[in-house]
């Protein structure tokens, strides 16, 4: 069983996740979970991750990320992935899910300081 290690932090209209650890199908649904219910807050229209330390990503962690799209694309927001390594942004890639996910330096290159 991977460990995960997370936090839910609200900055303007974004929600920002910062993630350490593996996302694998043993920790996805509860991260999943948390991330929904915070979500159901209408404000927040864009969702942000921090993955600087998050060492893997398995298809379950796909699989969250797009729900998280679902939800803020209808209200005008979109999805950031914020200090991805190699291999992250590798498998986004060749998932095709690069045309949804924006690739930025930091959070703050999307939610401010």
């Amino acid at each position: 069983m991977a460990e995960i290690k997370y936090d839910l932090e609200r900055k303007q209209n974004a929600l920002v996740l910062t993630l350490a650890g593996s996302l694998d199908a043993s920790n996805a649904p509860p991260l999943s979970s948390a991330m929904e219910k915070e979500l159901q807050d209408t404000a927040l229209k864009d969702v942000v991750w921090d993955v600087r330390d998050l060492r893997l990503m398995a298809s379950s962690g796909l699989r969250v990320i797009m729900t998280a799209i679902k939800i803020c694309m209808p209200r005008g927001g979109k999805f950031y992935l914020a200090r991805p390594n190699q291999e992250i942004a590798r498998i986004l890639r060749l998932a095709g899910m690069d045309k949804f996910v924006t690739l930025v330096d930091s959070p703050e290159a999307c939610c401010g300081g």
